[in-house]
């Protein structure tokens, strides 16, 4: 598991445990059949075959999304999908091992079985991907462990940019700053009609940066995080060493990439630590300094 820094805009409040039925001599896959809650989970399961998986003689941790969890996503969104997709997005609900909430650290990542991560931040709730919270934890079962959440949680990829960013808390920074009204660029990012390439600094690098953010003016910090995002999706083997982007803010952005394939901005100014998280509308990097229009300094 990675550690992650922790940060965020505001709290969840948990909707309380459901009823919990089942034995912990019964599979992951017959606790879940016999909850009256987790009748969507369970179907999904079925139709697309992990429910053999989860009563194997393996040892799983099941995140299940209650009904009333899967009816707060948007009216069409299963019955859009394929199976496959389905697939992935049910096992991006499921790890291997039995956790229980005692072992899930404060700002840690958990490797799904979709081989993408769920994001922690463990408070007074545990709560995963800025979404979803554990309103019933610890059923344990013959194979493993089943917490209920309040949430279905999505991988990157059926997320906008702006989701892939808000779920990452060592990006809350630069989240809390497209949604505090101050910069208007939470509505920009979550357009699922246009492409973005967005360099997201940690929030390690606002912490860093030459200036206190939370001071500048709304103007200045608008050219700023605009100065982070540009107009058109690009991957990293799209870039090339000396290659010139055009920002949002109509500034240019150097892009320099080294033998080794590291990538960075503006000379030295930013290093891409994460690169191609690739949303439903364009891709996200990860960089460890906020990179200034004017001086194309981030320290």
């Amino acid at each position: 598991m990675t550690i992650v820094g922790i940060a965020g805009c505001d709290e969840q409040n948990s909707t309380g445990p459901d009823p919990d039925p089942g034995s912990d001599d019964d599979s992951i896959s017959t606790v879940v059949s016999e909850d009256s809650t987790l009748k969507t989970f369970s179907g999904i399961l079925v139709q697309t075959g992990l429910d053999a998986e989860l009563e194997s003689e393996g040892s799983f941790t099941a995140f299940a999304p209650t009904d009333s969890a899967f009816h707060k996503l948007p009216e069409g969104l299963l019955d859009d999908l394929t199976g496959e997709e389905l697939k992935e997005i049910l096992n991006y609900h499921l790890a291997s091992g039995a956790m229980f909430t005692g072992d899930i650290q404060e700002n840690e990542e958990i490797e799904t079985n979709a081989g993408s991560s769920i994001f922690v931040r463990a408070n007074n709730d545990i709560e995963l991907n800025h979404k979803a919270i554990i309103t019933e934890g610890d059923k344990e079962t013959a194979n493993g462990v089943i917490h209920k959440i309040d949430n279905v949680l999505l991988p990157d990829a059926y997320l906008t940019v702006f989701g892939a960013i808000e779920k990452r808390y060592s990006l809350s920074k630069f989240a809390c700053y497209c949604t505090s009204g101050r910069t208007e660029l939470e509505g920009v990012l979550e357009d699922e009609t246009a492409e973005f390439t967005v360099f997201v600094p940690t929030d390690e690098a606002f912490e860093n940066f030459e200036q206190n953010v939370d001071d500048l003016s709304d103007s200045d910090l608008r050219e700023i995080l605009n100065y982070h995002v540009v107009e058109q999706e690009i991957l990293s083997d799209e870039l090339s060493d000396g290659q010139t982007l055009t920002t949002r803010n109509g500034e240019d952005l150097m892009v320099s990439v080294s033998n080794d394939g590291t990538i960075t901005l503006n000379g030295d100014r930013a290093v891409v630590q994460q690169a191609d998280i690739e949303g439903k509308n364009g891709v996200v990097y990860i960089i460890d300094a906020v990179v200034d229009p004017h001086s194309g300094s981030g320290m």
